[in-house]
């Protein structure tokens, strides 16, 4: 089982105040007998890749026509989520979708780097673009509409693992490098997105940081603050750091941006429980780590702000 563990919860975070006193918000996946996820008091499920669910009717009717692999996926996708809602609600528990940032079936993709390249690219599309925010918001409207009974929705960022079905393709926000295009594409995307999910559908926004190295938006505290300088509407979103020393990371130090800023210190583990003798899953709390990279001599962070570039904050714990 895997377990995502929000560290103030979600009340906390979205409502504040006397809120913060609340229990923590667990989120689990992997675990196929949803009998056990209430003994860990976890009350929400992650299962069910948004992107897999959309059609694009609204806006490019006959893209994903009838019979096609692709749309054959997505009907058999729809189907599953279907029976997976009725079995969280049988249990009490509440759905959470999970996807990377940017994901679209084949036909879609094709269409959008054809009209929309990045320039200087073959195999990128311009996020800057209309016809890609197009698209990407009628995913968001259609799906949510079709699921009401999916409480929130998860946003990994820094990996996409589109590559692993043959009919999707898809990107990061970063490309080669981190500039000044990246920050610009990670606000707007942040923003737009919680529009879409918490605005628009009443749902909630979890934004799960996750990049490869040390220099990304989970790991560099200068680049977590500057992205999130330009997320000003924080209602319904709650930003969440993988720290990735647990079972399947040993080698990686712990994240110098957990607890960060106030609002988002939250946390994500990987960990397992064995099926048969439901060992306890293990979790680290942001505060936690914070207390135990203040002690590491090998991590020296450097004072975010106006003038900082985004290299300086690059350290480990």
């Amino acid at each position: 089982m895997k377990i995502f563990r929000f560290v103030f919860g979600a009340l906390a975070l979205w409502a504040g105040g006397a809120a913060a006193a609340q229990a923590p918000l667990l989120l689990g996946s992997g675990e196929k007998d949803f009998a056990r996820y209430p003994e860990y008091g976890i009350r929400v499920v992650v299962n069910g890749d948004l992107n897999l669910l959309a059609t694009y009717d609204a806006v490019a009717p006959g893209l994903l026509p009838a019979g096609s692999d692709v749309r054959k996926d997505v009907e058999h996708a729809r189907r599953s989520i279907h029976d997976l809602c009725a079995k969280a609600a049988a249990h009490k528990l509440e759905l959470c979708f999970s996807t990377d940032e940017v994901k679209f079936p084949v036909p879609v993709w094709d269409k959008l780097l054809k009209d929309a390249p990045e320039r200087g690219s073959k195999n990128r599309i311009d996020l800057a673009s209309e016809e890609f925010w197009k698209f990407y918001r009628a995913k968001y409207r259609e799906v949510l509409q079709a699921f009401p009974e999916v409480r929130y929705v998860m946003v990994r960022t820094g990996e996409n693992y589109a590559s692993h079905k043959k009919t999707f393709a898809g990107q990061t926000i970063r490309g080669k490098k981190i500039d000044d295009a990246y920050f610009v594409h990670m606000q707007r995307l942040i923003n737009e997105t919680r529009q879409l999910v918490v605005d628009e559908a009443g749902r909630k926004l979890i934004w799960r940081t996750w990049d490869l190295g040390n220099e990304g938006f989970h790991a560099n505290t200068n680049v977590y603050d500057r992205i999130l300088a330009g997320v000003t509407n924080r209602t319904g979103l709650l930003v969440a750091v993988k720290h990735v020393q647990t079972d399947y990371w040993q080698y990686n130090d712990f994240i110098p941006a957990s607890g960060a800023a106030a609002w988002t210190r939250s946390s994500s583990s990987n960990a397992h429980a064995s099926t048969r003798a439901r060992a306890p899953i293990r979790t680290t709390s942001a505060a936690r780590m914070a207390r135990i990279c203040a002690g590491r001599s090998r991590w020296a962070p450097r004072a975010s702000g106006a003038g900082t570039s985004v290299a300086a904050g690059a350290g480990r714990c």
